[in-house]
């Protein structure tokens, strides 16, 4: 074999070799930009705004509750979700002053409630079912003692009660189903002093 021979052989198996590893790195090569993962774990997260100021966590809390709590630019609390230890489930919204004033929840046993704060952080107004999904809606006054409750009973009947401050001392208002309305008025002893019908 010449020399010439020779070259072009060694040439052409030369180019024969990179041709081969190129379709190689291109058979290879992935199709697209690489997947991302399909579960992040991490212990929390915290998303910031343009200034670095954490607006959003999302953690597991020290008693295994996890949350989700929203801050406004301040940096106070005004929105928080959890589900907590014995797996009642709660929406939090929080005034300009960080204080919570709206709960919306669902506690354990399934029952829905939503309470309404004041600006002292006292409860002045629960809407709620019972086990046997009767409505109730209870107002309290500054002090929290229920003065005012307005249901619907197991048997359909409408039921409106007033109390005093004692919360003893009120009226009932009712409707039966089939009947006519009803009306109770206790003194402060509790005792009945007029009854219709």
């Amino acid at each position: 074999m010449s020399r010439i021979n020779w070259v072009v052989v060694v040439l052409v198996a030369c180019v024969s070799g990179m041709m081969g590893a190129a379709v190689m790195v291109l058979a290879l090569r992935p199709a697209g930009p690489p997947a991302p993962p399909k579960v992040v774990r991490a212990k929390g997260f915290e998303v910031v705004d343009s200034r670095g100021k954490v607006r959003v966590v999302l953690t597991v809390l020290p008693d295994e509750s996890p949350a989700l709590i929203l801050y406004d630019k301040d940096g106070k609390t005004r929105a928080a979700l959890t589900v907590l230890p014995d797996e009642s489930a709660g929406l939090t919204l929080h005034d300009k002053d960080g204080k919570p004033r709206a709960v919306l929840g669902v506690w354990a046993d399934g029952i829905p409630m939503l309470s309404l704060r004041d600006k002292d952080e006292k409860t002045r107004a629960t809407l709620f079912t019972e086990p046997d999904g009767s409505p109730r809606l209870s107002l309290q006054d500054k002090d929290v003692a229920l003065r005012a409750m307005l249901s619907v009973e197991p048997d359909g009947r409408p039921m409106l009660i007033l109390q005093d401050k004692d919360e003893k001392a009120g009226a009932v208002l009712s409707v039966e189903p089939d009947g006519p309305p009803g009306l109770l008025l206790r003194d402060k002893d509790e005792k009945v002093m007029w009854k219709a019908p």
